[in-house]
């Protein structure tokens, strides 16, 4: 009876470390990363709902002057920050990675860009928030951010999956049909 071995390439022990290390990066942003992820939220959406009104920027929270006598200050918590809106999409990005033979620019470039769209539509989901409850008060709160923001969170994590996985090149394909 012959033994037969077989040794991992290269390859397949880089695409293992890269998925291995995006996981430990999609844990790393739900905790050690979470907290200056929302004070960097909280500063983008202060400095767009600055445009209307005056705001001020406390840590993970910002304030907006308005609707009623002062202001009101939103927290950017754990559960509304795009941190963890975007560990699905580095989840993906690892198990995608670790499946495949996928060119690294190409699921690096996907990944930034499903990043960033991420963050740019939860930033003006927060500030959705912050200028209907200086224009409508504290009856807009429950529809912004509950209804219409949990909406908009999951818009953003599966519109960054559908951008990574349209940047590795997984498309539908196509089913050919035959005509007699």
């Amino acid at each position: 009876m012959t033994a037969i071995t077989v040794t991992p390439s290269r390859n397949s022990i880089a695409k293992y470390l890269a998925s291995g290390a995006l996981a430990i990066l999609a844990l790393a942003f739900v905790t050690v990363w979470n907290a200056p992820f929302r004070h960097f939220e909280a500063v983008l959406s202060a400095k767009l709902v600055g445009i209307f009104t005056s705001t001020a920027v406390y840590q993970d929270a910002w304030f907006v002057h308005g609707h009623q006598a002062g202001g009101m200050w939103f927290v950017v918590t754990t559960a509304c920050s795009s941190a963890l809106i975007v560990t699905p999409l580095l989840l993906v990005g690892a198990w995608f990675i670790s499946r495949r033979s996928i060119p690294f620019m190409r699921a690096l470039t996907g990944l930034v860009a499903g990043v960033a769209l991420v963050l740019i539509v939860n930033t003006l989901r927060e500030t959705l928030i912050g200028l209907a409850w200086r224009a409508y008060g504290d009856g807009s709160i429950w529809l912004t951010h509950l209804v219409i923001g949990s909406f908009i969170s999951l818009f953003a994590a599966i519109a960054a999956i559908a951008v990574f996985l349209l940047a590795i090149g997984i498309r539908r394909k196509k089913a050919a049909r035959e005509f007699n």
